[in-house]
């Protein structure tokens, strides 16, 4: 598969209610301090069932039903999980366009992979050259500008960078290495050599002697000892440098994986693939066709535990080492499909994003972050005016409110195809986040009792026919409702036992006192630990596990 990275232009490549009879706790922050106002009444009150109906297209068909069932830990969110293929329309873009700083600060990524068609481009001397051998241009990227961008981030940033490979030349990426740590003064998290070495044309020829007609490649065992090689040089001018161990063209490649490892495991702190997946193998498809890869052999659980399985006993280490999407959206790959840039590509990449979480992916990498062209997206989060793609609006109104920790698989029952979820639990805040790539029927999802009940709650959902995501707050129902094509995370302050503000209430028909507990909490917290905390008994209550006792 041809990565886009090979080329400069990568677009080339109201509300139902619930009536119920309960208790309302409602908590107010102002800007002084904490104010709580408690509702108590024997009257029904009104519970937002949140991610309710949408009014876009999505919304028609006939609803499915489903169950949220109990899942199983898979371990935290790994720390290198969002990552971004960091390419601007411009090559000091970072620095001199605010809008893609703010856009990335409103995001979720914190890594980021710098610069394009590196194995054509000497760096240190800002020239770049062409399957001719001849310098067509400096190159597309600039490290300088980009560093000073990373500095003015709180967070800073977490970056790998490619050394050329292709002309198979280890003394000059120890030069281009030394000239960026030392001269440059930016240190990457890691390095790696070449990009997509299946596909190369000119392997071990001098940039100067490229010519059009070249047809060389190399074998995956000539690559490993390369990589080895340059491992070596660099170390000599960098010695706490990282490497990932290759920048795979797909999932595809067994021989490269096994060759890289064997030759170089102690030396790999990773390896990486790319992967566009898709099962129509062309540009212009269906919608259907476009969101079928979801549910099949191409997606990205299955190209994740293929690469797994490729590197297995392979080296002392591989058990554990970790594996990189170095590369990641909708395919085919080679060029974006005519859905590219569109809602269902938002819908594309939220659903392979809790694929990826549940099989314990370490880098997810989204290719990439701005076009050149001003008129379309083609696989990019922002085009070259700087407009955001509906996939961008994801990352920056749905995904940045994740609210990280342990993951938790999702298992809905239903007969619904094409649905995905999973929980991610942090502390006092816990996320359901489902995705329904379903075609034709909304889904009408029970939450059964593996959420709390009448606890306050976030939502944020988005279906087809929505220029951006609905936000909404109430206290948490028993129900959710997800579009056709629709996107739902769905937040929640988990109840906690305080041992301070006991009120009995004992005012509801047929209930026993029940002790409601305030948990304070400062202005200005973030959101979702803000709210009204309910006892043990209150909570068991809520979940439908307790029955109160009648009332002498």
């Amino acid at each position: 598969m041809q990565s886009p990275l090979a080329r400069p232009n990568p677009a080339a490549k109201s509300l139902s209610l619930r009536r119920v009879c309960a208790v309302a706790v409602l908590l107010t922050v102002g800007m002084a301090g904490l104010s709580a106002l408690i509702l108590i009444s024997p009257h029904p009150v009104r519970v937002i069932p949140l991610g309710g109906t949408n009014a876009g297209a999505g919304a028609s068909g006939t609803s499915i039903g489903g169950t949220l069932l109990g899942g199983r830990s898979v371990g935290s969110v790994p720390a290198d999980f969002w990552s971004l293929v960091a390419q601007t329309a411009s090559r000091q873009g970072f620095l001199t366009n605010p809008d893609v700083g703010q856009f990335v600060n409103a995001s979720p990524f914190g890594w980021f992979r710098y610069g394009q068609q590196n194995d054509q481009c000497n760096i240190s001397s800002n020239q770049m050259y062409g399957d001719n051998g001849q310098v067509v241009s400096g190159c597309g990227f600039d490290l300088s500008s980009f560093k000073d961008w990373c500095a003015s981030r709180a967070a800073g940033c977490h970056t790998f960078l490619d050394l050329p490979g292709e002309n198979n030349n280890s003394v000059e990426d120890a030069v281009i290495a030394k000239w960026i740590v030392h001269t440059v003064g930016f240190q990457p998290d890691y390095w790696s050599i070449g990009n997509e070495p299946q596909l190369w044309k000119h392997y071990g020829k001098p940039w100067g002697q490229w010519a059009t007609t070249d047809h060389r490649a190399p074998t995956p065992l000539a690559y490993a000892f390369d990589v080895k090689a340059a491992i070596a040089a660099v170390k000599k001018v960098d010695p706490g440098a990282k490497f990932i161990g290759i920048q795979a063209d797909c999932e595809c490649s067994p021989t490269w994986f096994k060759a890289i490892v064997q030759v170089n495991g102690p030396n790999l702190s990773a390896i990486a693939y790319h992967t566009y997946p898709s099962t129509y193998l062309q540009t212009s498809e269906t919608l259907a066709q476009y969101y079928a890869p979801l549910a099949s052999t191409s997606n990205i659980t299955t190209s994740y535990a293929t690469v797994r399985a490729d590197i297995a006993g392979k080296c002392g280490g591989c058990a554990t080492l970790p594996i990189f999407v170095g590369e990641f959206n909708s395919g085919p790959g080679w060029s974006p499909s005519n859905w590219g840039g569109s809602y269902a590509n938002a819908v594309f990449l939220a659903a392979s994003t809790i694929q990826a979480l549940e099989a314990r992916v370490a880098m997810l990498s989204i290719f990439n972050l701005q076009t050149y062209s001003t008129t379309s997206y083609g696989y990019s989060l922002m085009n070259g005016s700087s407009a955001l793609a509906p996939p961008g609006v994801l990352y920056t109104s749905v995904l940045r409110h994740l609210v990280g920790g342990t993951i938790e698989t999702a298992p809905i029952k239903t007969t619904l195809g094409n649905v995905w979820a999973l929980r991610e639990v942090n502390g006092l805040k816990e996320s359901l986040f489902v995705v329904n790539a379903n075609l034709g029927h909304p889904l009408s999802l029970s939450l059964g009792t593996i959420l709390p009940l009448l606890i306050p709650a976030t939502s944020y959902s988005w279906g087809p026919g929505q220029s951006t995501p609905t936000a909404a707050s109430g206290l948490s129902s028993s129900s959710v409702k997800v579009p056709s094509q629709g996107i739902l995370l769905l937040n929640l302050a988990l109840p906690v036992a305080a041992p301070n503000s006991t009120f009995n209430v004992s005012s509801i028909a047929g209930a026993a006192e029940v002790p409601v507990q305030l948990q304070p909490s400062s202005a200005g917290a973030p959101e979702g630990q803000v709210f009204a905390a309910l006892s043990p008994v209150a909570v068991a209550l809520a979940r439908g596990r307790a029955t109160p006792a009648a009332t002498p």
